[in-house]
């Protein structure tokens, strides 16, 4: 599995993985790497919209475009689940299992704990 998002926290603009469920159902997965950069990028929205500027709150896909993103906003719910297990891959059962949101989180430690690997001995944070 690998990274289809930028985080939209300004001082963060990680790389990491989301699916459509997520940006469809406007779930803070869909568009920061944490809660800690989503409570960041609420402020910095605010502080925007405060100064009366635009604000683009669509998610960052590398692998879409915003039409794309767009397109899922308003396809059915059923369609736009259908579409994150095939995202989803070889983790889909365990979509089924426990849930998309607990799937992504995991999906994402594990692309951190991969990134990390070198700086953290051999325990495994799940």
């Amino acid at each position: 599995m690998k990274a289809n998002s930028l985080c939209k926290n300004l001082e963060c603009r990680k790389p990491f993985f989301a699916c459509v469920s997520c940006a469809k159902k406007q779930d803070w997965r869909a568009v920061c790497c944490s809660t800690g950069c989503y409570v960041k990028y609420a402020g910095q929205v605010t502080a925007l919209l405060a100064r009366g500027e635009r604000v683009d709150l669509l998610p960052d896909r590398t692998d879409m475009d915003k039409e794309q993103i767009r397109d899922i906003l308003v396809k059915p719910q059923d369609e736009v689940d259908a579409i994150a297990m095939t995202e989803l891959g070889e983790y889909a059962d365990m979509a089924d299992e426990v849930g998309v949101a607990p799937t992504v989180d995991f999906i994402n430690e594990m692309m951190r704990n991969d990134a990390d690997a070198d700086n953290q001995d051999c325990t495994t944070y799940l």
